[in-house]
């Protein structure tokens, strides 16, 4: 987990999953501060965090892989302008 806090602040948030993605039966240490100083303790908080504060990027960032993916290339400059 200290590897992880300093490449991963945003993945500590999922350490209450498994590598299944199911819950873990025991309680894990999932509290993480994120780059900009924010404090998230789990998921649900990561959510949270996410749908109020950054929800201008998680859309734009989901818009751009879809258009990507549409594309079958990267977009340019101009198209993400």
């Amino acid at each position: 987990m200290q590897c992880h806090m300093k490449i991963d602040p945003w993945g500590v948030a999922l350490e209450e999953f498994d590598a299944g993605g199911r819950l873990k039966r025991e309680p894990a240490d999932a509290f993480s501060t994120l780059p900009d100083g924010s404090k998230v303790l789990g998921v649900n908080e990561l959510k949270q965090y996410l749908s109020e504060d950054r929800i201008d990027q998680v859309a734009f960032s989901v818009l751009k892989h879809l258009m990507t993916y549409t594309n079958g290339r990267t977009l340019t400059y101009n198209e993400l302008n």
